[in-house]
């Protein structure tokens, strides 16, 4: 109940925050840039997100083959960690579907959740895999 009750404020609050000021000053415009200026800067972050995705799929990848090698070493654990990972990974569909329609600031929200989501469900993967082969090991 918190939880969702801090994503709605969340949400509103960021619905408040995309709303410019009105005012009564008419803003100067500026003199339009040079293209070759304006370049760069639309490349730049560009780049950003994709270097992001990359790295975020590998260690997705990294994830699953955890989750993988679980199922040799905790079949119980296996199937826990990969009902928690397809509801995840439902949900986030849904999302997905969705996201075009929403605000951005409301998809910052949203794609953060689901990431901090996914980085602690794969922390809780590789900690109990760990721990299983640290008990076959003798340890």
């Amino acid at each position: 109940m918190n939880k969702s009750l801090l994503f709605m404020t969340c949400v509103l609050l960021a619905g408040c925050a995309s709303q410019p000021p009105k005012s009564q000053v008419t803003p100067l415009t500026p003199a339009p840039a040079p293209v070759a200026a304006s370049q760069p800067a639309q490349q730049a972050p560009e780049s950003k997100p994709f270097a992001a995705a990359s790295e975020s799929t590998n260690s997705m990848a990294t994830c699953r083959k955890e989750l993988d090698a679980l199922k040799h070493y905790g079949p119980k654990t296996y199937s826990r960690y990969a009902a928690e990972m397809d509801a995840l990974s439902a949900r986030s569909g849904k999302y997905l579907a969705l996201k075009d329609g929403m605000t951005p600031e409301l998809n910052d929200i949203v794609i953060t959740m689901y990431q901090s989501q996914i980085k602690t469900l794969c922390f809780r993967i590789q900690s109990s895999l760990g721990k299983l082969i640290i008990e076959q090991a003798g340890g």
